[in-house]
């Protein structure tokens, strides 16, 4: 008979731990606003923080930090000269060489995507940004190293950084 409640006594254990580790894996879902951008999250995956009256970034965790690294999002006003000017600004050439442009299409507006390869000896993940001319705004989303020592994803990851929050953004009209 013991033997039996000791089964027991464990598989209640267990049940109550994957309840418990359920209701932990699955976060709220959260939007971040930034002028008229909108950009729902998930909270299990990112972690958001200030870096100015209208920036925040975008931290990786859990699973998704192996495969990207934070990301910078900001307004800025359309007096520093739109995306033709900020996009090449966001991904500085001390660290990357020159961006290669193209089109990109984001929450049905056209705007610009420039990717530029690290000029660190070692491997490091490209230099990634989009930037998009909406409401009377420039609004950017980069992801880029700081120093060829930074820790961060595998540069040859397939993943793409921006990918999922792109895909996700939309403007309050």
């Amino acid at each position: 008979m013991t033997v039996r409640r000791g089964h027991l006594a464990v598989a209640v254990m267990l049940l109550l731990r994957i309840e418990l580790s359920a209701d932990t894996a699955f976060a709220e879902p959260s939007t971040l606003a930034i002028g008229a951008l909108r950009i729902p999250y998930d909270t299990a995956q990112w972690s958001r923080s200030p870096a100015g009256p209208d920036a925040h970034r975008l931290k990786p965790s859990g699973a998704s930090a192996n495969e990207r690294g934070p990301l910078l999002i900001e307004r800025h006003a359309m007096e520093t000269g739109g995306c033709g000017v900020t996009i090449r600004e966001a991904l500085p050439r001390e660290h990357y060489a020159a961006p290669t442009v193209t089109g990109v299409e984001v929450a049905g507006l056209t705007g610009l995507r420039a990717t530029a390869h690290s000029r660190c000896r070692s491997a490091q993940p490209r230099g990634i940004a989009v930037c998009v001319e909406a409401a009377g705004s420039t609004y950017l989303i980069v992801s880029r190293k700081s120093a060829c020592r930074d820790a961060g994803p595998s540069p040859f990851s397939e993943i793409d950084p921006l990918g999922d929050i792109v895909a996700g953004m939309t403007f309050a009209r």
